[in-house]
């Protein structure tokens, strides 16, 4: 990561996507994939100039804890500022894909799951 300093869970999100497999049985589903590490400081400033030198594609898995901080129900799921920020690089660069975690703590099982085959 440029200039900044690793996280484990950056870097376990990275190998899911695009780990080599120098240990077999931890490869990535995306082995050929270029991983460009960042951390949410002026992450739209950044993801607007990575979209428009050309990438199509990135992955944000961070968000705000909304368990017992205070944050209302009001709050979650609000088009805020931020939306509108995101939706604005959206729309300048038609062929940039943002995945967006929906969150997690890592304790809460869905019923449901649905998987997607590329």
């Amino acid at each position: 990561m440029p200039g900044g300093r690793g996280s484990n869970h950056a870097t376990h999100v990275a190998g899911t996507l695009a780990a080599t497999g120098v240990v077999p049985e931890a490869r990535g589903m995306a082995r050929a994939a270029q991983i460009l590490s960042y951390d949410v400081t002026n992450d739209a400033a950044e993801m607007a100039a990575a979209a428009a030198s050309g990438l199509v594609i990135s992955q944000h898995s961070y968000g705000v804890n909304a368990v017992g901080t205070g944050v209302t129900e009001a709050f979650r799921g609000a088009y805020s500022v931020t939306a509108q920020v995101w939706d604005e690089i959206a729309n300048a660069a038609p062929n940039y894909l943002m995945v967006k975690s929906a969150g997690s703590n890592g304790t809460v099982w869905y019923k449901s799951c649905f998987w997607y085959r590329l």
